[in-house]
């Protein structure tokens, strides 16, 4: 007999197909946000060091990001493993149904973004009523982004990535809503900090400061949202978007954190001098030769600027923070525009020679 007919077939192991844009897209998402993830951990501790007498609605608000944020770090770690590890040796598992993890994500990641993008909708909210329609219209379009989103889950049993990722352009056109929804906000804060600009130097560099933070952080956020479109609509059955997904959810929730964060230096701060060792410059270090007689003690009441008006003896008063008002039963954690022309004579006579 021959031998070759006696010996056992070989069993060739399946084909193992790319990985750069599914496993390679994954992992670097994974060490992206975890990188990022960091950050919020550093940023959260240092909120709760400098503001621990903070209204329970803002630290309820820090709570709700940080714990969305973990999970979605726990369920991009358990992707991973899942995929890296427990699948090693079956890689035809790629092209199958995603692992629950991978599916679920989407629903932590939509809601800190809402959660993110809400705080900063809140403030332009309570600017004045001329602008809550905007608002309207944003939360609307972010909770168009939500339902784009969770609508993919309805092929939760889609046997194959290909197939679940059908309805490639609900991420895309989630991510153009709410990207349409930060760039009205950010449009209108930008607006409204522009206008409140007056003569004095320190209230001209201290609005200065809050127009570059708000156009970069809504700049890079939109930017992002653009990548995260192109990328859905060019790889509609690819998991190269799920970087720029993680990274972008990333991104809202430091901004959100880092707006917090810098409420004291901008009301402490008369020169800017960054702190090399702070992430996202939140903090500054202020001039060698003492603090600026304009400057307020680390307080709860954080006052931007107190301006006043060439040609007006009326001031603008822009308080970002929480402003604990005791003797009037409530609190407000946005940012406020008021009249005060007692504040003006005292900004007046500290700047008297």
């Amino acid at each position: 007999m021959n031998a070759t007919a006696s010996a056992p077939s070989a069993v060739l192991p399946p084909a193992i197909p790319a990985l750069d844009d599914s496993l390679g897209s994954l992992l670097l998402g994974a060490f992206a946000g975890l990188l990022l993830q960091g950050m919020i951990f550093l940023q959260t501790y240092r909120y709760f060091q400098l503001y621990p007498k903070d209204g329970r609605l803002l630290k309820a608000w820090v709570w709700t990001i940080l714990i969305l944020e973990t999970f979605c770090s726990a369920l991009n770690i358990h992707t991973c493993y899942y995929y890296m590890v427990t699948n090693y040796f079956n890689p035809t598992v790629l092209g199958g149904n995603p692992v629950w993890s991978l599916k679920i994500l989407i629903v932590p990641a939509c809601l800190s973004a809402i959660v993110a993008e809400a705080f900063f909708a809140r403030r332009v909210w309570l600017v004045g009523p001329q602008y809550r329609p905007l608002v309207v219209i944003a939360v609307t379009l972010e909770l168009g982004f939500l339902a784009c989103f969770l609508l993919i889950l309805r092929r939760w049993n889609a046997p194959t990535t290909a197939e679940y990722l059908q309805d490639y352009w609900l991420p895309a056109l989630g991510s153009g809503f709410i990207g349409i929804g930060d760039i009205m906000m950010t449009a209108v804060l930008s607006h409204v900090l522009h206008n409140s600009r007056t003569g004095i130097k320190r209230t001209n560099w201290t609005i200065d400061v809050l127009i570059r933070y708000t156009l970069t952080t809504g700049l890079l956020i939109c930017i992002f949202e653009v990548i995260n479109i192109i990328l859905s609509v060019l790889f509609p059955s690819k998991l190269i978007f799920i970087p720029i997904s993680i990274i972008l959810t990333k991104i809202s929730a430091n901004s959100f954190l880092a707006a917090l964060n810098t409420r004291n230096w901008l009301a402490t701060t008369d020169a800017p001098g960054t702190d090399p060792l702070n992430p996202f410059t939140t903090s500054l270090v202020g001039p060698a030769n003492g603090p600026s007689r304009l400057a307020s003690t680390l307080r709860f009441k954080t006052k931007l600027s107190e301006m006043t008006s060439a040609g007006s003896a009326q001031t603008e008063a822009i308080e970002l923070g929480d402003i604990s008002r005791a003797e009037q039963g409530r609190s407000a954690d946005v940012l406020e525009i008021k009249h005060d022309p007692e504040a003006a004579m005292s900004v007046e006579r500290s700047l008297a020679p």
